[in-house]
């Protein structure tokens, strides 16, 4: 879950968060591995529930498959958790913090504890990286540098705050001595997600057993495996039984139990933000404190002056880490207009060069997501954000047909408004969106119901730290993203959550503050109590002076001969004696009394005891009243139903003249319907009994309540999908309306421009043929001409619409006749018409 700095070879070792950091910045940098070694999956060991300490079976002998997501295939069957073996696993948490040694160790043996307990993690931690990512489907490569150093990193942390939980001193006017404590809240219900299993169990476990609380934890039904491994490793460590019960099952049944139980203290919760909304709700039962972290939409912005190289490398870690499910993934990605263009370019190239495979296979970048819904749900998204219109550059389908892969996604032209620009999709979708000002970036990046991280890229330190203050989220990250470590908290603005994971912050979400007060009375003896405190009172009464008590320093009455010596006078030991004689008689009648008033107060108590247990026998004893009058009104109504369902029998009978036999049937069904009135009254007695179980009814109806919350939820994004749904069909079937007229008018067009070309054809071969008719007519009528006119037939040998027949024949070339040759237009046929007479020459001879 980071991306850290690589750090530069050195002759001693790093700490282990060190380490960690540069070995996950080397895997992440990397573009495609040589390795083609592919690790075998492990064989998973734990697969029932831990209830104080036993592995135990469901109580309902449920089972539920756990999938790979690689294939899709069974990897195994893991208990399925119901809300009965919820209340056995909150018994034993309640019993071991009311009455097991956990919250009375010391700080510093609780710390031990856990401390071995991280050790152990450590020495397996190559098998829980192998269940990891068997059971979520990240590369190896990742839990080997991430989640599984993270996890042993964040126990260690807080082993060593275990015993530096402290309180303090306060200052009060008067003879007091205030001072503050924490301790454990109680019984903690911890519900964590499957994108990190180990390490989100480390978030919740490890501050929790630091402060002294039990826990329960609830793991989620898509990736059960790696907790109940560690929970193996806890008790190994030395855990006591009960203070760590883990239960795998579905949030419909055990979440919503866990978070509706009245005997947990509080509940730490992380998963989406509709969840967290309904654990809240029910957690009011009991006014439990919670403490949740919630989905987010993360704005990155990055600036005109930032590095593009680092940037474009860090913005694709900040999405596709862990396959995009990660709550803070840098899903907005605000880059500045002046390099938009460069940086999507860029980004799409990077996206492109990561490589979808088997995760367990070393050159693996990306997984599979977890489970088919995951995947389905994404590729909706994406589907969604191409019509809305964004232009999709990469990605966007399925990877193969085997496994529950999604190709890494790149979208342009994302406006804010769209889907994919506001809703949590929690896969490898990146949006890329343009802006112009820090102003506006700032007001779009924060006009968003989540406040969980953010990232900025900048070289400008004033602007890094203006943008930095104006973002409202919990975290921000400065030329880099996912900076994770177990002393940083964690947690969200708005609806991103509530309270603080990790660091001395998440010290607070486990303990409660009590004030303590001491009134004190400086006596000068080795006593310091009300006994005390009454003897001095009485001395001032009596004006005998200051009061020494005995065994205290430089109370000479003690010492009658030592006294005589120092004064001479023997008259005041004998005075010592008795005062102290009566001091101590006062003593013990005030002793005496205060008894009394103990039992007085004893007495009272349990009076007070008996009284209230009276009234609640009462009414319970009303409520059973109540119960069998309504009992007897069911059995009256069922006698009535009975006598009139057997009148009408007879009235039957009587109308179709029954026989003698019928009248046996009769009376044989009559036995019939007493004999199932009593089975039926048997029934309502039993339903009775049940329905006196309050706890039973409780939980009934918290969890309809939930349920109906739930289906109310689901209808109404139904609705509201459909109702999109529908007006983008009117859309579309608006514009195929429109399609289908342009082609309309465009077929028509095409008809229009094929018959006029028709006709044109067809007048052009008759203007042929006419002019081959007037050819020929011309030649028949040159050659009746006289041989004076020889040299007009020259010129009719060139075509009849040469310009030379235009012209007047020059009179060098032609014999002199008394005849004037004709014009031209008396020898052509009926379709040649006659030139156009000049319009400035009117009647002028050719």
């Amino acid at each position: 879950m980071r991306a850290i700095r690589s750090l530069a070879p050195a002759p001693t070792p790093a700490p282990a968060v060190f380490v960690v950091r540069g070995a996950l910045r080397g895997i992440l940098s990397r573009r495609h591995s040589s390795s083609s070694t592919i690790v075998a999956a492990p064989t998973p060991t734990a697969t029932r529930l831990l209830i104080n300490g036993r592995w135990e079976d469901a109580l309902d002998g449920k089972v539920f498959a756990n999938l790979d997501p690689r294939t899709g295939e069974k990897i195994c069957d893991v208990a399925e958790g119901s809300a009965r073996d919820i209340d056995r696993a909150v018994t034993a948490a309640r019993s071991a913090f009311d009455t097991g040694a956990w919250p009375r160790m010391s700080g510093r043996a609780r710390g031990r504890v856990l401390y071995r307990f991280a050790s152990l993690l450590e020495e397996h931690a190559e098998e829980l990286a192998l269940l990891e990512t068997l059971d979520n489907g990240k590369p190896l490569s990742y839990a080997r540098a991430a989640d599984v150093p993270l996890a042993i990193d964040h126990f260690r942390y807080y082993a060593g705050w275990a015993d530096k939980v402290h309180g303090k001193t306060i200052p009060v006017d008067g003879d007091f001595f205030a001072y503050t404590l924490h301790e454990p809240v109680g019984v903690v219900g911890a519900i964590i997600p499957w994108n990190f299993p180990l390490l989100m169990a480390a978030w919740k476990l490890a501050p929790a057993l630091a402060t002294g609380n039990a826990v329960v934890l609830k793991v989620a039904e898509q990736t059960p495996l790696t907790a109940l491994r560690a929970a193996e490793l806890a008790l190994e460590a030395g855990l006591p039984p009960g203070v760590l019960n883990v239960v795998p099952g579905f949030g419909e049944t055990a979440g919503a139990a866990l978070a509706a139980h009245a005997d947990v203290d509080k509940v730490a919760f992380t998963g989406s933000t509709e969840v967290g909304k309904l654990v809240m709700r029910a957690a009011t039962g009991n006014l439990k404190r919670v403490s949740l972290e919630l989905g987010g939409k993360s704005p990155a912005i990055v600036c005109e002056d930032a590095d593009v190289d680092a940037a474009v490398e860090q913005t694709h870690f900040a999405l596709f880490f862990n396959h995009g499910q990660c709550c803070c993934a840098g899903s907005r990605l605000f880059v500045h207009a002046k390099i938009y263009d460069e940086f999507v370019e860029r980004a799409v190239e990077r996206t492109r060069q990561a490589r979808l495979g088997d995760p367990f296979d070393p050159a693996t970048t990306q997984g599979p997501q977890v489970s088919e819904e995951q995947m389905h749900k994404i590729l909706s998204y994406v589907t969604l954000g191409v019509e809305e219109g964004a232009t999709l550059r990469t990605g966007g389908a399925r990877h193969g047909e085997r496994g529950f892969y999604v190709q890494p996604t790149v979208f342009s032209d994302v406006r804010d408004g769209m889907a994919i620009a506001t809703d949590e999709i929690f896969g490898p979708v990146l949006c890329i969106l343009k802006y112009e000002s820090d102003e506006e970036v700032i007001r779009r990046a924060n006009a968003s119901p989540y406040g969980l991280a953010a990232g900025v890229w900048t070289r400008s330190l004033d602007r890094a730290n203006m943008l930095a203050r104006g973002l409202r989220t919990g975290t921000v990250w400065i030329n880099c993203f996912n900076e994770f470590d177990a002393a940083l908290p964690f947690g969200g603005f708005k609806q991103s959550g509530i309270g603080r994971d990790k660091g001395e912050y998440a010290l607070a979400q486990y303990t409660e503050t009590k004030c303590e007060a001491l009134f004190c009375l400086d006596l000068r003896c080795n006593l310091h109590s009300a006994e005390s405190a009454e003897l001095l009172r009485e001395a001032w009464a009596h004006h005998v002076g200051e009061l020494l008590l005995p065994g205290a320093a430089g109370d000479r009455g003690c010492d009658p001969i030592q006294l005589q010596n120092e004064t001479g006078s023997h008259t005041l030991s004998v005075h010592a004696q008795r005062l102290k004689s009566e001091a101590d008689a006062r003593l013990l009648r005030n002793r005496l009394e205060r008894l009394k008033q103990e039992e007085l107060k004893a007495l009272k108590k349990i009076a007070e005891t008996r009284r209230r247990a009276e009234e609640i026998m009462e009414l319970k004893l009303r409520n059973e009243s109540r119960m069998m009058e309504k009992r007897g009104h069911l059995v009256e109504q069922q006698r009535q139903m009975e006598e009139a369902r057997h009148r009408a029998y007879l009235q039957k009978v009587s109308r179709h003249g029954a026989t003698e036999q019928s009248r046996s049937k009769v009376f044989q069904s009559k036995r019939d319907m007493a004999d199932q009135t009593r089975q039926e009254r048997s029934d309502l007695e039993c339903r009775a009994a049940h329905l006196r179980d309050r706890d039973s009814r409780r939980a009934k109806h918290i969890f309809s309540t939930i349920k109906e919350h739930q289906i109310q939820v689901t209808y109404s994004k139904m609705q509201e999908r459909m109702v999109h749904e529908e007006r983008l069909q009117a859309e579309t079937q608006r514009k195929m309306a429109l399609e289908e007229a342009k082609r309309r008018d465009a077929e028509q067009l095409v008809h229009d421009m094929e018959a006029s070309e028709a006709i044109l054809i067809e007048r052009l071969r008759r203007t042929q043929e006419a002019q081959k008719l007037a050819y020929e007519e011309l030649e028949q009528a040159l050659s009746a001409i006289s041989p004076r006119d020889a040299a007009l037939r020259e010129m009719q040998r060139e075509p009849f619409y040469s310009p030379s027949l235009l012209m007047p024949p020059k009179a060098s070339s032609l014999p002199v006749t008394p005849r004037s040759p004709r014009p031209l237009h008396m020898y052509s046929g009926p379709l040649v018409a006659a030139p156009p007479k000049p319009a400035t020459a009117k009647g002028a001879s050719r």
